[in-house]
């Protein structure tokens, strides 16, 4: 069998294609299949059991950044621009267009034609990702032709998008990102592979392949020969394989999160030092640049004793179509911690333990298990949560064990190892980074309405037994103790209780009703089943680390007949849109600093009205949904309500608040209701 497999970046220090086509062309060759090689630069270094045709490419995407008069050049032959393939890259380059995909399927289409020509048969063409135009004309030839996407470029031009804040970035991301040619033509060959079912549903839903045509051919590792127990590590540090430019490979939320290490733990990064970049400016005002090294690209020798002697290996990737360095270290026997983005769970055990992408304060855990290094028993599981923003604070962290399981999340992180569960819980919260209530009349409007809008839907009266769960300061419950009910309030932090005692104190007595105060942690709370008449959660359900347990067990604790009442910040409300818009058109430098529509660093789920609702019905029977205020954070808004009198500012206030009671998913806070499913 004689097959051509066609790669537009050869090399193995490429990226993962390069790596992808020096393994699969090896073993294809080792079982008798004859490899002729059709590759762009950078060149392969050696593939001695196969056939290499080097396909010229003159790089004008890297040289349109090197501002050197004539540097897009070819110095020995500069009239070479003018060749046809050789100008349409040059002249397309220079509107932000990334021609080599396309322009190396033409070369390496007009490569193929000239072989056949001279006589070669071929049974396969096997195209890596380049998934350009060149491979319908082979294809038009009768030659059967597939091609490997690990994962659809519509992937990363979403990430890009997420992080680009002026008019300029979103042109460039929408322009270098080839998506529709792509899926055109991967909708037309005979067959698409790729390595993970994350990567073909994704495929699927967005080149619009149909999923019969897809093919799901997992990759492979090569086994060491070494012992199964591999040495203790000789220092602490985590070790991170990737491409530092790439930033769905998530380096910069493993900086974050090394910052709140112990110093003595230390981060391997296998990849050039990213000079002049935004992730050199986060290396250095974290502080990290003695604790941070960066050893380039490494042979395959090295790589595996990096592996070997890491106390981890960490993969934040935001997706990966397989993630190769998670089976490469396990294969050595080093644990992973990687985010449950993309592949990485079906290449990491389902039963590990995993921890949303959304928090920084479980990294300390992982300090801990670094420092330890590898013991003769396999490595327990330990929780680590990232933060998807820029910044986070450091908060005082212990974990606990936990043995119930959780509900799969979207973005999570995961240390692979048999041992017990160990979960990272800040028991010591206070007001600290609780938002104020009361600094401008939106604030003061939004978050009096919440009140009002959540203890009306608990519907209690006098004599009615009542949970305040996440209760705070527990000022929801005094209120309702004054009107007779009897309150009990769930809060984890001991601190928290604390100083609400102290208010409570300079308060008159909550009589008729009574208030009392239990420490408990809302994922598991200890009370008997329908031993309340209504519970409820006032802006914290966003804070839980499984809110999906802490909805059911507020259901379980709640009389069939009783309430269950919800108050969540909508973080795809009217005004966090108005605010995301304005920031993409604003001319000029973005504004520094966090945003209200950025998920605060405390927060563990990005809460809109369909995943609220969604997450609610599995266990509530809704019954109402409500919204109250509009434009809350929006800067204009709140300085016109301060510069008007305060009647007007009111009427103001009140008439957004009733189109948002009409459209709750556009309010900035959503109140939903309803009476505990019964168990079926």
């Amino acid at each position: 069998m004689r097959v051509a497999f066609l790669c537009y970046r050869g090399n193995m220090k490429s990226g993962g294609q390069g790596v992808y086509l020096h393994a699969l062309t090896r073993e294809l060759a080792a079982l008798g299949c004859e490899i002729d090689v059709f590759v762009g630069p950078p060149y392969p270094a050696e593939l001695p059991w196969a056939r290499v045709r080097e396909l010229e490419n003159q790089m004008f995407w890297g040289k349109r950044f090197d501002k050197r008069r004539g540097a897009f050049l070819d110095r020995a032959r500069p009239w070479s621009i003018f060749r046809p393939l050789d100008f349409y890259e040059f002249a397309v380059t220079r509107f932000g267009f990334l021609p080599e995909p396309f322009a190396f399927s033409v070369r390496a289409a007009r490569e193929l034609l000239r072989e056949l020509r001279a006589g070669a048969r071929y049974d396969l063409v096997h195209d890596v990702q380049s998934v350009g135009y060149g491979l319908l004309g082979l294809q038009a030839l009768g030659l059967p032709v597939v091609t490997t996407i690990h994962h659809p470029l519509s992937i990363d031009l979403r990430s890009s998008l997420a992080r680009d804040r002026t008019f300029a970035e979103m042109k460039g991301s929408l322009t270098f990102y080839p998506v529709r040619s792509q899926a055109r033509v991967a909708r037309r060959l005979a067959a698409v592979l790729t390595s993970s079912e994350a990567s073909k549903r994704a495929i699927a839903r967005d080149f619009g392949v149909r999923p019969e045509r897809i093919h799901d051919v997992r990759n492979g590792v090569e086994l060491s020969a070494a012992s199964e127990r591999r040495a203790r590590p000789e220092r602490s540090e985590l070790l991170f394989v990737g491409r530092c430019g790439d930033p769905n490979k998530g380096l910069e939320f493993l900086l974050h999160a090394l910052a709140l290490l112990p110093h003595d733990v230390g981060l391997r990064v296998l990849d050039d030092f990213p000079a002049f970049t935004p992730l050199e400016k986060t290396l250095r005002s974290l502080r990290l640049e003695s604790r941070v090294r960066f050893s380039g690209k490494v042979s395959p020798a090295e790589l595996e004793r990096a592996y070997t002697g890491a106390s981890a290996v960490v993969l934040p990737s935001l997706f990966e179509g397989f993630g190769l360095p998670a089976i490469e270290a396990l294969a050595v026997g080093t644990p992973v911690v990687a985010a449950r983005a993309g592949a990485l769970p079906e290449v990491i055990a389902a039963r590990s333990r995993r921890a949303r992408q959304g928090d920084l304060r479980g990294a300390r855990a992982l300090g801990r298990r670094a420092r330890r290094g590898a013991r003769r028993a396999p490595p327990p599981r330990v929780t680590l949560r990232l933060a998807s923003h820029r910044r986070a604070h450091p908060a005082r962290v212990r974990a606990r064990a936990a043995r119930t399981p959780r509900a799969p999340a979207t973005a999570e992180w995961a240390l692979r190892g048999p041992g017990p569960v160990l979960r990272a819980v800040d028991l010591d919260r206070d007001m600290t980074h609780v938002i104020p209530t009361g600094t401008t009349r939106d604030s003061e409007f939004l978050f009096r309405r919440m009140e009002v809008l959540t203890l009306a839907a608990t519907r209690v009266t006098p004599g009615a037994r009542v949970l305040d769960s996440a209760a705070g300061l527990g000022q929801d419950s005094r209120a309702l103790a004054r009107g007779g009910a009897t309150a009990v309030c769930a809060e984890p932090s001991h601190r928290m209780i604390e100083l609400a005692k102290l208010v409570a104190a300079k308060e008159p007595a909550a009589t008729p009703g009574r208030v009392t105060w239990a420490r408990a942690w809302s994922e598991a709370l200890p009370f008997r089943a329908a031993s309340f008449d209504a519970a409820f959660c006032k802006g914290a359900l966003d804070h839980f680390d499984d809110p999906e347990r802490c909805i059911a067990e507020m259901a379980r604790v709640t009389r069939p007949d009783g309430r269950v009442v919800l108050a969540v910040a909508n973080f795809e409300s009217l005004g966090c849109k108005l605010q995301r818009f304005a920031e993409r058109v604003r001319v000029g430098a973005p504004r520094s600093g966090r945003r209200t529509y950025h998920v605060p660093s405390d927060h563990f789920t990005r809460y809109d009205a369909a995943l609220l609702r969604r997450q609610i019905e599995r266990f509530v029977a809704v019954e109402s949904v409500e919204g109250t205020s509009l434009f809350w954070g929006v800067r204009r808004w709140a300085r016109l309500l301060a510069r008007l009198p305060e009647s007007w500012a009111l009427g103001l206030l009140r008439a957004a608040d009733r189109v948002a009671a009409r459209f709750p998913a556009l309010a900035d806070v959503i109140v939903i209701a309803g009476r505990p499913k019964t168990a079926e």
